[in-house]
């Protein structure tokens, strides 16, 4: 006998020993994925043989057909990985017999054999030995890892006639020496201990394989074996797809269900299923499978391992992304407003950038905060409510949304609270910088009950650009609006009034929402343009961002100026204004803005170094234009040419 690094390097070291090149060596399929790759690591030729009948019990007709001259060994794995198939003793016997007579070594990997279920026990092949040991052709390998939980340690062993020890004992200790003397110490304190968790292993496992069974018999087309050990199946899944890797993704993408593919198994069509994890793991995922391949299925949406509630708000949006604009109908990850007049507004704008604070305006009336609608007879809200950014939300700043998480019945999401006293600590980011508070939409003083409004005069498109170069507002054209808005950028930042410690991350996100949108962003931006043109609204793109150089530099446009901004631009006070137009991006720059200084609408001139302000620029300049790549095959040349030029 001879301890190796686990199993694994028991049966390596022992074919290095056994195996001359051109040696053959039969494997039955289903097989361990390992086998054939060691076999030709020692330049054999692994030879495998699938049973006729198309089942995962070998027959010794099958094995015999396949021996030839060259044939040096037989690999036999029982409890079998992956089908969990037990041999008989019958086959077990005829194979010692068959091995012993023809001088042939019969491998057998015993590594699950105390995991056999309904009661059966384990057959091992040195049982039939009619030779004495020494001079016999079967070899043992097994370990502690599946039994004793302990992959990690690295013990398996080898049981072979003593000449064969040798050379072994030699080839490892001239390649990885010795296992670790912890590991085989622990190994065995395993092997020595109490054996009642085994026992309790097998109970549990056995079961779980009853459930698994039973559900996968409940999939039309799916053939299953009931495996009769260990803690895998192999389900037959031919009558959906015959390719089992392409079927492996299929799932992985569409419910997330981890499968192994059948063909690393030699048996294609078929998948690997574990059911070592918890009976929900295992109904639960079935379930998956099941309705990943039925064509009838309800459509459903599974939502985990998330400490964010907009993960379900922004599902639904999802599907409605998908529906909407098929109705021409425009649906729209932005906020709006509306003043006293009629005129409404949307705000598109990704997080960070101001979207919610800006449109929760107390001059005018909110419509809704995040997701809407705009259909033939005006905008409409989605939801019910609001889900709004509160790391570091200011009273004096954000009055309205700061008044609405100290009202009853809001809900707070990784929101620091001192739980003696109750009071909130809107700065903490221990848990998250992505804290927010839910709530009602008549928890704004001045929300419209309705939820609707008219047509739109005003599209604003709010970016935080944390280079410090584009103007604090422009004005565009439709075509520069499409493409703004098929552009969607921004620099990642936490929140609107706060930075965050690091340097903002540059990004783009088509139509301010890019995980949400189904189609091809044009097909939004086509529905944005037609809308504009035909009720006429103006568009606006807002920097919410860096002004005197970039993060680090210079600092965030004041609050104050941007407000002043969108209301000049909101009550038509830009109208007749005196205009420059940019030189690389081409929209209309206001010279002059009530209530803002006239410096800060040319941003060059804040900028203490003007080569480097021209070199930011181009750096953005460029950022755009690669970005917009992935999209001028679905775009019409003018919407492409109305991007930035160097």
């Amino acid at each position: 006998m001879i301890v190796s690094g686990g199993a694994k390097q028991a049966l390596a070291v022992l074919l290095t020993v056994l195996i001359d090149p051109q040696d053959e060596v039969i494997i039955t399929a289903p097989y361990w994925v390992s086998y054939p790759e060691m076999v030709k690591l020692v330049y054999g030729v692994p030879v495998i043989v699938h049973s006729e009948d198309g089942r995962f019990w070998p027959r010794i007709q099958d094995i015999k057909a396949a021996v030839s001259s060259y044939t040096k060994a037989i690999i036999l794995n029982s409890p079998n990985n992956p089908s969990g198939a037990v041999y008989s003793d019958a086959f077990i016997g005829e194979i010692v017999e068959f091995c012993e007579e023809k001088g042939i070594f019969l491998i057998s990997d015993d590594i699950y054999h105390r995991l056999i279920f309904d009661g059966k026990s384990f057959c091992p092949a040195y049982r039939f030995v009619k030779k004495d040991l020494e001079d016999s052709k079967v070899i043992v390998i097994n370990g502690v890892s599946k039994l004793y939980a302990m992959t990690g340690f690295r013990i398996g062993w080898t049981i072979a006639p003593k000449k064969i020890v040798e050379v072994m004992v030699n080839v490892q200790a001239q390649t990885t020496s010795c296992s670790s003397t912890i590991s085989q110490v622990a190994s065995v304190g395993a092997l020595n201990g109490v054996q009642s968790g085994i026992d309790s292993l097998r109970l549990m496992l056995q079961n779980n394989r009853d459930i698994m069974v039973q559900e996968l018999k409940t999939i039309d087309g799916v053939r299953i074996t009931k495996p009769e050990g260990m803690f895998y199946c192999l389900p037959d899944f031919r009558t959906f797809n015959k390719d089992s890797v392409d079927l492996c993704r299929f799932l992985l993408n569409k419910v997330q269900v981890v499968t192994v593919p059948g063909k690393e198994f030699g048996m294609e069509g078929c998948l690997r299923l574990s059911y070592c994890g918890t009976v929900k793991d295992i109904t639960e995922g079935v379930a998956r499978i099941k309705w990943a391949l039925d064509p009838n299925a309800p459509n459903e949406i599974s939502i985990g391992g998330t400490g964010y509630g907009g993960e379900i708000k922004k599902s639904g949006f999802t599907i409605l992304n998908y529906l909407l604009p098929l109705e021409g109908i425009l649906s729209m990850h932005c906020s709006a407003n509306v003043a006293a007049n009629g005129d409404s507004a949307l705000f598109f704008g990704l997080s960070g950038t101001g979207k919610t604070t800006l449109s929760a305006d107390p001059r005018r009336r909110l419509i809704g905060d995040d997701e809407h609608g705009w259909s033939d007879t005006g905008i409409f809200n989605f939801e019910n409510g609001c889900y709004a950014e509160v790391i570091a939300l200011s009273a004096s700043a954000e009055p309205e949304i700061f008044a609405c998480t100290r009202k009853y019945g809001t809900i707070l999401e990784n929101v620091i609270f001192d739980p003696v006293s109750r009071v909130l600590d809107l700065d903490d980011d221990t848990r998250t910088e992505n804290t927010r508070a839910s709530y009602p939409l008549d928890y704004i003083a001045n929300a419209v009950p309705e939820k609707m409004a008219g047509h739109p005069k005003n599209i604003i498109m709010l970016t935080c650009d944390a280079s410090g170069v584009m103007p604090p507002i422009s004005r565009l054209t439709p075509d520069q609006a499409v493409y703004h808005f098929i552009s969607g950028y921004t620099a990642k930042v936490s929140g609107t009034e706060i930075e965050l410690g690091k340097e903002p991350e540059i990004t783009f996100s088509a139509c301010f929402g890019a995980p949400f949108m189904v189609h091809h962003p044009y097909l939004y931006a086509d529905l944005l343009k037609r809308k504009i043109m035909r009720h006429e609204a103006t568009c606006w793109l807002v920097n919410t961002g860096w002004t005197g150089g970039p993060y680090g530099v210079g600092k965030r446009i004041s609050i104050r100026y941007t407000r002043a901004l969108l209301d000049a631009a909101l009550e038509g006070k830009l109208t007749d204004v005196e205009y420059y137009q940019d030189p690389i991006f081409g929209f209309a720059v206001p010279t002059t803005c009530p209530e803002v200084p006239d410096a800060v609408l040319r941003p060059d001139s804040s900028w203490p170094d003007k080569a480097s302000y021209q070199q930011r620029y181009r750096d953005l300049t460029m950022r755009f234009i690669d970005n917009f790549k992935q999209f001028q095959d679905g775009c019409p040349p003018e919407v492409v040419t109305a991007g930035p030029k160097l």
